[in-house]
């Protein structure tokens, strides 16, 4: 069984989910599944017995006699955070309405006792949100993350304790009929030892593209043929092999009596990166996302996260990504529309969220 690394239990309620924002020419689809997921960092017991102590009991020690295991951030090391709970027909995607624009959020689904929608519903009615509305996506996309950052402060005093979240804001600007996209992550940086929160412009104006939130490691390898980890992994081997070769090369030199001395490939060279030319050859999908008609948009949307819930449902461990997909379009002239059904349940009926919907 894993053990619990204690912690404050109410930081680690997550969406552990999908989110895809696909910006056209002229429209706009966004889109995520509706499962949330809460997470602990757990380890495993055995984990830390042979990692750091003898078959009696004693600490191992290194060659020195030292102890191996000298801070608890060697066993945080270990943990692996993994689903414990989860809440089916969750809300990840909001409508900016007056703006047209809209939020896809990944990652915690509450911020201490503020919960997205009322994070959402509050932003929406303070004054900042109000200056920006006949303004630009990036000043709305600013004006967000500052108001974020005032909730983490004011809800965790405690930088520790705040929780990831990732938030997507696709929308129109002023004066543009071409759309874009932003992403903002919030985080604790074990580097610096302090929270950050960032912003930056995921899919600008007249690049027409297709971007990922939350868990996409299928969605990657389906789009572009590879997933980050894939890449790294890679990336890694090649130079583990050239590391290997440049060995076996000297030392066949030394056996022919060459003296010399045996240069080391520099790694960081680009002509050793198999992705430098034509991105490896990997296959991937092609599609020119610009061209896109609305229906193929919403078609494709749905159709990467159908992908990642499915992939899970053959994974060994807990589905954190799924349920019914939430999808809807942005367009310059119409705003925000629900193409999904929204709504409740009611003794087998379906009773509508909006009124489009009944």
């Amino acid at each position: 069984m894993p053990l619990v690394i204690p912690a404050r239990l109410d930081t680690f309620d997550f969406y552990m989910t999908t989110t895809v924002s696909l910006a056209a020419r002229d429209f706009v689809v966004v889109g995520c599944d509706s499962l949330a997921t809460m997470s602990l960092d757990l380890v495993y017991p055995n984990q830390i017995t042979s990692s750091f102590f003898e078959a009696d009991g004693r600490l191992k020690a290194d060659a020195d006699g030292k102890p191996l295991l000298n801070d608890v951030g060697q066993i945080w090391e270990l943990a692996q955070s993994l689903p414990v709970n989860q809440l089916p027909s969750v809300t990840k995607l909001y409508d900016l309405a007056p703006f047209k624009a809209a939020l896809l959020f990944a990652g915690a689904a509450r911020i201490g006792e503020t919960t997205i929608r009322n994070l959402v519903e509050t932003f929406k009615a303070c004054e900042e949100f109000s200056k920006v509305q006949d303004q630009e996506v990036e000043q709305l996309a600013e004006a967000l993350r500052l108001f974020v950052l005032e909730v983490y402060s004011r809800e965790l005093p405690d930088e520790h304790d705040r929780p990831l979240m990732e938030i997507l804001l696709s929308g129109y600007s002023v004066g543009h009929r071409e759309p874009e996209v932003w992403r903002m992550l919030f985080y604790f940086d074990k580097a610096t030892g302090s929270f950050v929160g960032e912003g930056r412009e995921e899919i600008k104006r007249k690049q027409y593209d297709v971007t990922f939130g939350g868990q996409y490691d299928v969605i990657q390898r389906v789009v572009n043929g590879i997933d980050v980890a894939s890449y790294q992994g890679i990336n890694v081997r090649v130079q583990e092999v050239l590391e290997e070769y440049h060995q076996q090369i000297e030392a066949d030199l030394r056996h022919s009596g060459y003296s010399g001395p045996v240069p080391k490939p520099d790694l960081k060279d680009s002509r050793f990166d198999p992705f430098s030319k034509n991105f490896g050859n990997v296959s991937r999908i092609f599609s020119d996302i610009g061209s896109l008609s609305e229906q193929a948009g919403i078609n494709f949307v749905y159709f990467l996260i159908n992908v990642m819930i499915n992939a899970q449902e053959f994974s060994n461990s807990i589905p954190t990504v799924g349920g019914p997909v939430h999808l809807a379009i942005l367009t310059k002239n119409d705003g925000f529309r629900w193409i999904s059904k929204e709504g409740f349940s009611f003794e087998g009926q379906h009773v509508p969220k909006f009124p489009h919907h009944a």
